[in-house]
């Protein structure tokens, strides 16, 4: 992985987490939420660009699928009795295929899935909703906030001004996810 892939992932693992260096962490569960991180992210030296993508709120197994890991609670899929190891046959009648999902999805005001659940083959009519993420993190700080950040990470730490972190991953502990 490279150096600055490194630092993004460590960098999205303490915003999701809560664990940062300035005001002790505690996550979620203290009540800092994602528009709270985004200060924090602001004052560690990031300029913050967040932006609205088209999602149903499903995480595929090995971010692949067709098996289904997660469904989030508040989102359309969690909405529409789609569930955890469900396994994706079909996005509006064609055999699944990921990419298939992710141009139906960006692309449509609803999709439908066919699901086996078991011996049972299920479909679901599931709206396309939009949510907020984080779009863009660019480097904005001075050489004491790169010092506080690098003391946090445990490695160096020295981005060039205005160099953007990729964000085109989540990892945690149990690897690499995707919200489709």
């Amino acid at each position: 992985m490279a150096k600055n892939q490194r630092c993004a992932l460590s960098l999205r693992q303490g915003v999701h987490s809560g664990a940062h260096p300035i005001g002790g962490g505690g996550g979620d569960q203290a009540g800092l939420g994602a528009r709270r991180r985004v200060g924090l992210l602001g004052r560690l030296g990031f300029r913050v660009e967040d932006e609205t993508v088209p999602y149903v709120g499903l995480v595929l197994a090995d971010d692949t699928g067709p098996a289904i890991y997660g469904v989030l609670d508040t989102s359309p899929a969690g909405a529409s009795g789609i569930a955890p190891e469900d396994v994706l046959t079909a996005i509006d009648g064609v055999a699944f295929d990921r990419q298939a999902l992710q141009w139906a999805i960006a692309n449509q005001n609803s999709v439908a899935l066919n699901v086996a659940r078991g011996n049972e083959t299920r479909t679901y009519q599931i709206p396309v909703g939009q949510r907020w993420q984080i779009g863009r993190l660019r480097w904005i700080g001075d050489d004491s906030q790169a010092d506080l950040i690098a003391t946090w990470l445990a490695h160096d730490f020295h981005p060039e001004p205005g160099q953007d972190f990729p964000l085109d991953f989540y990892s945690n502990v149990h690897g690499v996810q995707t919200v489709i």
